[in-house]
């Protein structure tokens, strides 16, 4: 399962020109995923970590 979850995150980041991201998903009596893809900072080549502190910003946000 874990390969599969792995190969779909890294597809969607292609798709999305995402340089890095981490994943985290708690299911209950499932199990724990959390994996980092990519690179935090593209200039310097850094990859991304579980542990890597970022501040999230609005993103999500969209103009009318």
């Amino acid at each position: 399962m874990t390969g599969q979850l792995d190969g779909t995150v890294q597809q969607v980041m292609r798709e999305a020109n995402v340089p890095g991201v981490t994943v985290g998903l708690w299911t209950p009596h499932q199990g724990t995923y959390i994996r980092s893809f990519g690179v935090a900072d593209k200039s310097r080549g850094w990859p991304m970590s579980p542990d890597l502190y970022t501040r999230i910003g609005s993103e999500t946000k969209r103009s009318p």
